[in-house]
């Protein structure tokens, strides 16, 4: 595949005896999340096309797990280890509507460190939503829980402690934290 000869790949501490590891490329992005029994381990995978007819993806945000099953065949299993996607109520679209799209995508951005992603809606950073209780302080990003890796499947949680999702990295000599975003704190972050 021609996205394979430019992709970077990561290995990160997971909950098994081996490391997990993150491949990204411009067009999907593909991570282990191995548990402590390796039949277990799962095979997260973005990219993925809504429009793909081998695939029901509409309400997993553009996000499947797959699993390697007897004789090496992979196994879609979103529908075993991953919540389903946070929905907005009709007073919650209109409120959002007029300033972000009112769809939650998963920010995967911390993935390469920690087996944790997190549901958020982008708004208008001209007209941050900063009253609503889902607002957070990175951006203008309004917060639907964080999925967790258990090791044997994704949990979703309204707040995790800072070693779940941990600042972005800083200039050497920098202290950590000091990014202009992550200095600003993180409700749904706790120390």
């Amino acid at each position: 595949m021609e996205a394979l000869k430019h992709a970077a790949y990561v290995a990160s501490p997971g909950l098994g005896a081996r490391a997990d590891f993150t491949l990204a490329t411009n067009t999907f992005w593909a991570r282990s999340f191995e548990s402590r029994e390796p039949s277990n381990t799962v095979y997260l995978v973005g990219g993925v096309t809504c429009t793909d007819q081998t695939m029901d993806c509409k309400e997993s945000g553009g996000v499947r797990a797959f699993r390697f099953e007897g004789q090496g065949r992979l196994v879609d299993v979103s529908g075993e280890v991953l919540p389903a996607a946070p929905t907005l109520s009709e007073e919650e679209v209109r409120r959002y509507q007029a300033y972000a799209e009112p769809v939650p995508i998963l920010d995967v951005s911390r993935l390469w460190q920690v087996p944790v992603l997190r549901w958020v809606i982008e708004s208008d950073p001209d007209a941050p939503l900063s009253d609503d209780p889902r607002y957070y302080n990175d951006w203008a990003y309004l917060h639907f829980g964080f999925l967790v890796w258990t090791g044997q499947r994704f949990e979703l949680k309204d707040k995790v402690d800072r070693s779940r999702w941990p600042c972005r990295p800083v200039a050497e000599g920098k202290p950590a934290c000091s990014d202009a975003l992550d200095s600003r704190g993180d409700r749904f972050v706790t120390p």
